[in-house]
C-alpha cells in the first residue's frame, strides 16, 4: 500500500540514505535567523554542516526575504536579551538584599551574621555579572558588520529561488489560501489570524505579501522548484513547530503533515519528500556524513527552537513577556537553567503557556517575582496564579510542590493579600494518556478533587503540555468558600 498512499509511511533507511546522498536540502527563515540566537559553537558546527553539503542546499525567496526583513529585528532581540538580563540581575541583587536589611536577622538572637552572607551573594553577582556582560559584549549590534549574514551570503549564491516579478506572481503563488485554511489544509492554516493589525502585511518592490500567507507562498516556491528541476528527492529543514507543518498523535511527531507528502508528489516529480527540525538535522548529519557535530550543539539547536517557537507564540497571542523573563523569574526563585536541564526547561515552558492562556482572558495580567507566578486584577479583585510542573501525576495529593503551593495560596487569600487563588498542575500529554491508557483518569479526578477539599480557599487547574509546548486544559475544581 505505500505506493497507494504516499506520506503516511516515513523513508526506509535506503530512502534515508539516498535523501542524504543526493536529495535537495530546503531550509525555512528560522532555521537561518536561529544561527543569530545561537551559542558560538553550535552556529559554527550548522553552518560547518551547511557548507559540506552547499552544492545541494536551496532556499526559496520567500525566504530570503524574510531574513533580510527580519535579520535586525532578531539581532536586536538579542542584545535587549542581554541588557535586561543586566537590568535584572541588578535590580534582584538589590530587592533581597534590601529585603534581608528590613528583616533585622543580626537582631533576632539566632546566632546568625548577615554581613557574609550578604558578601558572598554581592561576589556572586559581580561574577554572573561579568559573565552576562562578555555575552552582551559578544553580541552583534544592528550598526556593525554582520559576518553570519556574509556566510549565509557566500552559502546560498546562486542557491536562491526566482523572485515574483509582479503583484501577480503574489497573487497567484496565495491563491484559494483563505479556502485552504478554512479547511485546515496545511501549511501556514495557524497564520490564519496574521491578517490583523499593522504587521499584517509587508512590501518588496512595490509589490504586497501578506504575512499569513508566508508559509504557503514559501511551499509553493518550493514545490515550483520541484517542478521546474525535476527533483525526486526533498529534506526540508524547519524551526516551525506547528500542527499545520507537522503530523502529531497523542503528543508526538510522527513525520510531515502527509498532505505535504501527497500535494508535492502529485504536483511535481518528488518521489521522497521528508521533514527534519532544525536539532534532528543535525543529529542525522552525525549518522549520514562525516560533519563534525557535539552532542551539546544538538541540545543548543533544540532548546533555541523550542524557547523561540514558544515567544512566537506567546507574541502572537498578545503576550508582551518574553521566554527570557520566565528564565529571570525562576532564577529568583533558585531554579536551574533552561537550557541545561530538561525538567527546568519545561517547567518553563509551563510557565509560559499558562501565561499565555491567562493573557487571553485577564486584561490585566503580570508576571510576579515570588509568589505566585502570575496575578491578574479585575476590578479590585486580585487574583493569583501559581504554576507547577509535575513529571508524573502520582501521589498527587502528598506531593510537596502541589501541597506547598495550595497551603500558601489558601494563607494568601484568607489574610486578604489575594481574592481568589488557582493552582495550575500540568504534566506531560504523554504522560497523561498513560493514565487514560490505564483507566486511572477516575482516580485522578478524585485526587484532585480532594485537594479543593482540603485546601478550600484554592481552586486546581489540570493541563497537559505537548512537546511543542502547547497547553491543553483537561479539568478544573473549585472549592467552596467559606464566608
Amino acid at each position: 500500500m505505500r505506493d497507494e498512499f504516499v506520506g503516511y509511511y516515513p523513508p526506509t533507511n535506503a530512502e534515508y540514505k539516498a535523501l542524504w546522498d543526493t536529495g535537495t536540502i530546503v531550509l525555512d527563515t528560522n532555521v537561518l535567523l536561529d544561527l543569530y540566537r545561537l551559542p558560538a559553537t553550535a552556529r559554527d558546527e550548522f553552518i560547518s554542516l551547511l557548507d559540506d553539503v552547499k552544492a545541494r542546499i536551496w532556499i526559496p525567496h520567500q525566504v530570503a526575504l524574510e531574513f533580510q526583513f527580519r535579520r535586525l529585528t532578531v539581532i536586536a532581540a538579542e542584545r535587549n536579551a542581554t541588557e535586561k538580563s543586566l537590568q535584572e540581575a541588578n535590580s534582584l541583587y538589590d530587592d533581597v538584599t534590601n529585603s534581608v536589611t528590613r528583616l533585622e536577622i543580626d537582631k533576632r538572637g539566632l546566632g546568625i551574621e548577615t554581613a557574609p552572607l550578604l558578601k558572598a551573594f554581592e561576589e556572586a553577582k559581580d561574577n554572573l555579572l561579568r559573565v552576562i556582560e562578555k555575552v552582551h559584549q559578544a553580541q552583534l549590534d544592528i550598526a556593525v558588520d554582520d559576518p553570519i549574514r556574509d556566510k549565509v551570503d557566500t552559502l546560498f549564491k546562486g542557491r536562491i529561488g526566482p523572485n515574483p516579478t509582479c503583484q501577480q506572481d503574489v497573487d497567484d503563488l496565495c491563491v484559494q489560501g483563505d479556502e485552504r485554511y478554512s479547511k485546515k489544509i496545511p501549511p501556514g492554516f495557524k497564520d490564519a489570524d496574521k491578517d490583523k493589525g499593522e504587521d499584517a502585511e509587508f512590501r518588496f518592490d512595490g509589490m504586497v505579501f501578506p504575512r499569513k500567507f508566508g508559509d504557503l507562498i514559501i511551499w509553493r516556491q518550493i514545490i515550483n522548484f520541484a517542478k521546474e528541476t525535476k527533483v525526486e528527492r526533498l529534506l526540508l529543514i524547519t524551526s516551525d513547530r506547528k500542527e499545520d507543518w507537522w503530523w502529531r498523535e497523542k503528543g508526538k511527531t510522527i513525520g510531515p503533515r502527509p498532505e505535504l507528502a501527497r500535494e508535492i508528489s502529485r504536483e511535481s516529480d518528488v518521489r521522497s519528500f521528508w521533514m527534519y527540525s532544525a536539532d534532528l538535522f543535525l543529529q542525522n548529519a552525525r549518522t549520514f556524513t562525516e560533519a563534525k557535530i557535539s552532542e551539546e550543539s544538538v541540545s543548543d539547536v533544540r532548546e533555541v527552537s523550542r524557547a523561540n517557537a514558544l515567544l512566537r507564540h506567546g507574541l502572537q497571542h498578545g503576550a508582551l513577556a518574553s521566554y527570557s523573563d520566565f528564565a529571570v523569574n525562576a532564577l529568583s526563585r533558585g531554579a536551574l537553567s533552561p537550557y541545561k536541564n530538561e525538567w527546568a526547561h519545561e517547567d518553563h515552558a509551563s510557565e509560559f503557556a499558562v501565561f499565555n492562556h491567562l493573557r487571553s482572558r485577564f486584561d490585566d495580567i503580570s508576571v510576579n517575582r515570588g509568589f505566585p507566578d502570575f496575578i491578574a486584577t479585575v476590578g479590585d479583585e486580585r487574583l493569583g496564579f501559581e504554576v507547577k510542573y509535575l513529571r508524573n501525576s502520582e501521589r498527587i495529593l502528598i506531593n510537596p510542590r502541589v501541597v506547598e503551593s495550595m497551603a500558601r495560596g489558601s494563607i494568601e487569600v484568607k489574610e486578604g493579600r489575594l481574592d481568589k487563588f488557582t493552582l495550575f498542575i500540568v504534566i506531560r500529554y504523554s504522560a497523561y494518556q498513560d493514565i487514560i491508557d490505564a483507566d486511572e483518569d477516575a482516580i485522578l479526578a478524585k485526587n484532585l478533587s480532594d485537594l479543593v477539599v482540603h485546601y478550600p480557599l484554592s481552586n486546581v487547574i489540570f493541563a497537559t503540555l505537548d512537546e511543542e509546548g502547547s497547553l491543553s486544559i483537561v479539568a478544573s475544581f473549585s472549592s467552596v468558600r467559606k464566608n
